[in-house]
């Protein structure tokens, strides 16, 4: 299966404008997160179909609902399974996730660290607990929505010969980023006091 954010773009621009272009989006989302398509495709296609507003905020609650559903689906699948197992890793993990899971479930969204179906399904096969993973989750994903919507701006504003609206995109990436990094060696601090 071979599916491009052009393709799953122009599939989004034939319900873009109707009432029900968000409910299919989150059953995209959804379905395709099975078929192990890149989340940044599905928020990319869905930024180039609805616009930057619409498309960030169709790409925030498909996100959020997909990510539910997978970690529900990990939780039926292996809690029981999980919570045997007592390695030494687990251990560590199981006191992290317990002590950290809004800012656990923050951090995976930020940086690649495996298929978003794959994490989901993990945390819920884990001990973090739905409320927390769902927020640090709607939290984390914002970063990543952002920044997709701000190159694909970028990449508008370039085929429209808008030069000065694409410096001022480039700085706000410029800071995005720097947060991120910010972020990333606070994570890192935070990881090696608790393991």
């Amino acid at each position: 299966l071979f599916l491009s954010s052009d393709k799953i773009s122009d599939f989004f621009s034939e319900v873009k404008g109707t009432y029900f272009s968000l409910p299919v989006t989150i059953i995209i989302f959804c379905i395709l997160a099975f078929l192990g398509v890149p989340q940044w495709i599905l928020i990319s296609g869905s930024l180039f179909a609805f616009g930057s507003l619409d498309g960030a905020f169709y790409s925030w609650v498909s996100t959020l609902i997909s990510a539910t559903l997978n970690f529900t689906i990990g939780y039926w699948l292996g809690h029981k399974r999980i919570s045997r197992y007592n390695g030494k890793k687990m251990v560590y993990l199981k006191r992290f996730l317990n002590k950290n899971s809004i800012y656990s479930s923050f951090i995976v969204r930020l940086f690649p660290s495996g298929p978003f179906i794959l994490i989901n399904m993990a945390a819920g096969a884990s001990s973090i607990k739905l409320t927390p993973f769902l927020i640090g989750t709607s939290l984390g994903i914002i970063p990543k929505i952002l920044i997709l919507a701000l190159l694909s701006n970028g990449i508008l504003l370039v085929t429209q010969g808008q030069l000065i609206s694409l410096t001022i995109i480039i700085i706000a990436l410029m800071i995005l980023l720097e947060v991120l990094v910010v972020i990333m060696v606070t994570y890192q601090f935070f990881l090696k006091s608790w393991i």
